[in-house]
């Protein structure tokens, strides 16, 4: 019906949905052909933050193919238009997915930069964004956490992998925390400053104690266990 009445618009929307649950169904190749037809409408109809979701959608979709070199190029081609509307929550999405790809083609080094930059975007981002738009932000960000230390193991780099395991970890008590008081925390907190607010309140030491502890052992099994 959208297609007859010429909603590109909507029309665009619609195949992007199809797309989206082909892709969670498992059926790529077919999500692959949806996302194509909603980049040419988005260009067609000059929606430049939409097409900067599209090519970041379809590099997703390459990236679940194991077709690692098309899914960096249509990520890189996502982060340009990103950068270009400014569309900081979607370039930090794009940082980490192209994090993700370089760590699975062996680039280490320029998976950890990426990877660095991802949550750095990300952390900056926090202050201004919506509750509502947090969740999205926080998962996108514990996946950053969790590929740098990733990238950081496989290089031996063991305590930079602790550090930012610790972070991460940090982070993730002290957005509790200030949400539970209502306050608000720096957007680029060192972990000292993270560490002292989650120290605030006695029952998350514990807690932080045994997520270290569970850590370091998660470390020695990953190194002992992983191969690039």
């Amino acid at each position: 019906m959208r297609k007859q009445t010429g909603h590109k618009q909507g029309e665009g929307i619609t195949l992007n949905n199809i797309g989206l649950v082909y892709n969670m169904l498992g059926k790529d190749s077919e999500a692959l052909e949806s996302h194509q037809k909603v980049l040419a409408i988005r260009k067609q109809i000059n929606d430049k933050a939409g097409e900067g979701v599209t090519l970041n959608n379809i590099g997703l979709t390459y990236s679940n193919l194991g077709q690692y070199p098309q899914a960096l190029e249509f990520f890189q081609q996502a982060l340009a238009i990103r950068k270009q509307v400014g569309d900081k929550a979607g370039e930090g999405i794009t940082l980490n997915n192209i994090g993700y790809v370089l760590m699975q083609t062996g680039k280490l080094k320029e998976a950890t930069k990426t990877l660095h930059t991802a949550i750095e975007v990300q952390e900056l981002l926090r202050p201004e964004l919506k509750d509502t738009d947090k969740v999205s932000i926080i998962d996108t960000q514990r996946n950053s956490y969790r590929f740098l230390q990733q990238a950081y193991i496989v290089q031996k780099q063991y305590q930079e992998a602790l550090e930012i395991s610790e972070r991460g970890r940090a982070r993730a008590f002290a957005e509790l925390l200030a949400e539970k008081q209502k306050t608000q925390i720096e957007p680029k907190p060192t972990i000292k400053q993270l560490k002292q607010i989650a120290k605030e309140e006695t029952p998350f030491l514990g807690i932080f104690a045994i997520a270290s502890l569970r850590f370091v052992k998660f470390l020695i099994n990953f190194t002992r266990e992983s191969r690039f």
